[in-house]
């Protein structure tokens, strides 16, 4: 079986393997495509793509982009992404920006609460990549305030802990329809992922497939069995595609593996096939 893995993240976001090391695992581990789908950023696209040709790994040109509903956070996977989009490029600057700023609330509570952490030592865990949560984790880490990545989450940083700040971020509403513009697919990530009420949620989606999402994220390392099934109901009723993948993030998810997530993911190449026929009939562009 010709399998993928359609939600990989590289050290331009907030996972640890650059995109030539990411290709190189794929291979390894016997994937014939994967999407790179670093969290509001393109940066690291065209080295995977590269990287890909050469080593005979079909890359998915993605990303991951946050969004705030009036129940909290949604994912959106946009698939397919142009080169040099305008719109889509300014959209991503203003998520970044966003993104930036809390970072710098988030140390300015880890300050107030006796940690000692400024943003030059926290950048150099990102390296080139976008600086998020697991890079402060690691800067607590290497100063001894915590004995592990999951201390730093666990005490100060997860959601509802003293230093965090929640996400300000742009609506679902305005997210889909400019990657819609960009001609992407678009899918949904992980929609079980946060408990949200079925009715709410199902209403939601519903809605979201109305401007333009084109698929549901059914297969993810933290979807159980029910959750699978209630994505392809869900998109069995509204005329939806389904996508899967892993959520890999290299050392920053060491539990989560590239192409298997928790050992329990089997993607076939039939999923990415479906997407590609999707777009086929819409008239989109299908090349890397």
């Amino acid at each position: 079986m010709r399998r993928i893995d359609l939600h990989t993240h590289t050290s331009f976001s907030d996972g640890t393997d650059q995109p030539e090391e990411l290709v190189q695992k794929a291979r390894a581990a016997g994937l014939a495509a994967i999407a790179v789908t670093d969290h509001d950023t393109c940066e690291g696209l065209e080295q995977a793509v590269a990287a890909g040709h050469a080593l005979g790994v079909q890359v998915v040109r993605a990303c991951e982009l946050s969004t705030m509903t009036e129940r909290g956070e949604m994912h959106i996977l946009g698939y397919w992404l142009p080169r040099n989009c305008a719109p889509l490029e300014a959209l991503l600057t203003r998520l970044r920006a966003q993104r930036a700023l809390r970072n710098e609330r988030m140390l300015e509570k880890l300050c107030a609460l006796g940690c000692q952490v400024n943003m030059e030592e926290v950048r150099r865990f990102a390296g080139q990549g976008t600086v998020g949560r697991p890079h402060i984790a690691r800067a607590l880490l290497q100063h001894g305030y915590v004995q592990s990545l999951a201390e730093a989450f666990d005490r100060y940083l997860a959601s509802g802990r003293p230093a965090y700040v929640p996400k300000q971020v742009l609506s679902p509403d305005e997210v889909i329809p400019c990657l819609v513009r960009a001609g992407a697919t678009v899918s949904l990530a992980h929609p079980l992922l946060h408990g949200y009420p079925e009715s709410w949620l199902f209403a939601t989606i519903k809605r979201l497939a109305g401007i333009g999402l084109d698929a549901l994220e059914a297969w993810h390392s933290e979807h159980k069995a029910c959750d699978v099934h209630i994505c392809q109901a869900w998109a069995q009723a509204l005329g939806l595609d389904l996508s899967g993948g892993s959520d890999y993030h290299g050392r920053n998810k060491p539990h989560v593996q590239l192409g298997t997530g928790r050992n329990n993911l089997q993607l076939p190449w039939e999923i990415l096939e479906k997407l590609l026929q999707r777009r086929r009939a819409q008239g989109r562009l299908v090349e890397a």
